[in-house]
This record gives structure tokens, sequence and C-alpha cells, in this order.
């Protein structure tokens, strides 16, 4: 299953990496940095280049996968309600484009 990884570079996303790799799935994780996709690269993730801020990217990623996992979160918590202001807006663009679909969206 190619799974598409937000957060991938990121505290939890890390972590789920390996995981995801060692049970034979395909692991698409967006990054933002040139260095989170050499990460990813280097343990056998493929990167996709975007941000949370950028939903087309989103979108574009979630597209592309058999399923989404997301594990990203900005942890500016001088900026919390904005931040989950930020999650609402890239859950609702994962769930348009899995809509009607029986593709799974997990949210952590």
């Amino acid at each position: 299953m190619r799974i598409f990884l937000t957060g991938a570079t990121g505290f939890i996303g890390s972590r789920v990496v390996p995981e995801l790799l060692a049970a034979g799935h395909d692991v698409l994780g967006l990054t933002r940095s040139e260095a989170g996709a050499a990460s990813l690269a280097a343990a056998g993730a493929e990167a996709h280049r975007g941000a949370l801020e950028d939903l087309d990217s989103i979108r574009a990623g979630a597209a592309k996968a058999d399923a989404v996992i997301y594990t990203a979160f900005d942890h500016d918590f001088s900026n919390f309600v904005a931040n989950c202001e930020k999650d609402r807006r890239v859950i609702e663009a994962l769930g348009s484009v899995l809509k009607g679909s029986d593709r799974p969206l997990l949210i952590t």
C-alpha cells in the first residue's frame, strides 16, 4: 500500500516511517526541506515537498496514495488556536480527496 504521511520527519512521523516500510508499504512523506527529503530518502521513503499551508500540495500527496496518515502539527504553542485551525483546513483538504473512496485517513 502507498501511504501519504504528513509530519514524516517529525517526532511521531519519523518513528512511523520505518514501521510502515518494514511492513512492506511504500511511504510518500511530506517534508518542507531538502534536509527532510534527504532523511526520508535515506530511510527508504519518497519525499513529497510541501507544507501544511500549501493545500494544493496536501491534496496532490493524498491523491497519489492508497491511505493517508496525518501526524503533522505546528508546535508553536503561542499560536495554538491558529495552528488548530490550520489542522482543520489540512484535514478538510485530505478528506476532499479521499471522499467517496475506500482509502483510509488516520489522524493522530
